[in-house]
């Protein structure tokens, strides 16, 4: 069975169609995206941002 893993970043910057968007990508993990969940495929995980630390002296 071939599979692939990798990561997305979605960014945007209008508030009211980051809240749109916000409610679809928390259903994505319930609402069964790919093949062969019940085999641990297709599975899809939400990752909040890392916040980039601000450096001393900035």
């Amino acid at each position: 069975m071939s599979a692939f893993t990798g990561r997305v970043l979605y960014r945007c910057d209008v508030p009211s169609t980051r809240e749109l968007v916000d409610a679809l990508f928390r259903l994505a993990p319930y609402a069964g995206v790919g093949s062969a969940k019940a085999k641990g495929l297709g599975v899809t995980r939400l990752h909040p941002p890392q916040r980039k630390r601000a450096r001393p002296g900035e």
